[in-house]
């Protein structure tokens, strides 16, 4: 049986990489604070980093995808995931973001 994800969540890429794809949270922001997407980046995963140290993983990770599921892992390399977040997660995210550049 496959694990049913709780709506609503986000996707939020755990790349090892220099490529971030798109995603919904840091379009969001770049819009919001007309910030650089990869600033916008790397304020979500530090946001997203303290809220697992704080809640624990398995109340902020809901599941975890690659981010190209047709690309066989490389031998003992990490693969670039989507980390599918809750709803309060995103909120932590949301937060974050306001504190580090300001409420608009």
């Amino acid at each position: 049986m496959a694990h049913e994800i709780p709506a609503p969540t986000y996707k939020i890429p755990n790349t090892v990489g220099q490529t971030i794809p798109g995603y919904a949270l840091r379009d969001e922001a770049t819009v919001r604070y007309g910030i650089r997407a990869r600033a916008a980046h790397d304020t979500i995963t530090t946001a997203l980093e303290q809220a697992i140290a704080d809640l624990g993983r398995e109340k902020v990770v809901v599941d975890e995808r690659p981010v190209n599921p047709d690309r066989p892992e490389p031998h003992g390399e990490s693969v670039d995931t989507w980390l599918i977040v809750t709803q309060e997660a995103a909120n932590l995210v949301r937060d974050a973001l306001a504190k580090t550049y300001g409420a608009i």
